[in-house]
């Protein structure tokens, strides 16, 4: 009377479900996972080459700080040499 129990549920199912839109969509989504994993990777690489060029920087800091402080103390110590130099000057004139 139906054509059997096979011939309607294919039918339902061509109805239901459209096989080409499905693999169109499915198709979208391997293109964009495709092209989202490329981005991801290139953004791991510039996070990368950033904490690289950071790590250079920070050791570059350490050392510029290392250098600041040697010039202070060597400052320090010119300033000392010149206050006593005057000292002595003063004392000397004094006499």
């Amino acid at each position: 009377m139906f054509g059997g129990p096979c011939m309607v549920a294919q039918e339902v199912d061509s109805e239901v479900f459209d096989f080409d839109r499905l693999e169109s969509v499915v198709d979208a989504v391997l293109v964009e996972q495709r092209k989202l994993a490329s981005e991801n990777e290139s953004l791991r690489r510039q996070l990368a080459d950033r904490n690289e060029t950071l790590e250079e920087l920070g050791q570059r800091f350490s050392q510029q700080e290392l250098r600041r402080c040697d010039a202070l103390k060597r400052i320090d110590d010119l300033v000392a040499q010149v206050e006593g130099f005057s000292t002595l000057a003063s004392q000397t004139a004094g006499s």
